[in-house]
């Protein structure tokens, strides 16, 4: 089975703000089972060729997998050329083990999303990302709008849904593991 970590505490809102630009953003417009777009946080391009962010958001708590296999992050996310002129931000988002670094992350990916439709990112970890995770109970992700160097600004970049996925815990055994057998000879338990 997988473990699923989702946001669960806004750790900096970084200047990003809901969908309407008029609160500050919150993990709760993130959070769901599925992505759900009609609510989201965004960040807005100035021009100033400069960053927005990070916006910071704490993940639920998940059991180490005891396994470097199957660590994904994945988000949702939309790009949306307000300005007209062609270009949409990147975004880059990371994961942090914040006992590890807040300076390094774990894992970190920049990408274009695309104009005007949602679509859904990936990260896969390597073993050697996965194994640098020491805390699964102190992961966050940042997201950071990257603006571009434009005179009119004011395209955005969405994100509706985040989530960091891993493999189950190990189940933990209880006692001998020769305990329940009986009858066979030659065995001491």
């Amino acid at each position: 089975m997988t473990q699923y970590a989702r946001p669960d505490g806004v750790v900096d809102v970084g200047g990003w703000t809901n969908e309407d630009g008029l609160e500050n953003a919150t993990f709760g417009r993130m959070d769901e089972t599925t992505a759900n777009t009609s609510d989201y946080n965004r960040a807005e391009d100035s021009g100033s060729g400069g960053t927005i962010g990070p916006f910071k958001v704490s993940l639920s708590n998940v059991t180490d997998p005891v396994s470097a296999t199957a660590h994904v992050v994945k988000v949702n996310v939309a790009g949306e050329d307000v300005a007209m002129d062609g270009t949409v931000p990147s975004l880059t988002y990371a994961l942090y083990d914040t006992t590890v670094s807040t300076v390094t992350p774990i894992a970190t990916k920049t990408f274009t999303p695309a104009d005007g439709s949602w679509g859904e990112n990936t990260i896969s970890l390597n073993a050697t990302q996965a194994n640098s995770i020491l805390d699964y109970t102190a992961l966050q992700l940042w997201f950071t709008l990257n603006e571009l160097e434009e005179t009119s600004g004011g395209s955005l970049v969405k994100v509706t849904w985040a989530v960091f996925e891993c493999g189950d815990a190990p189940v933990a055994s209880s006692g001998n593991a020769l305990s329940g057998l009986s009858g066979l000879s030659g065995i001491s338990v």
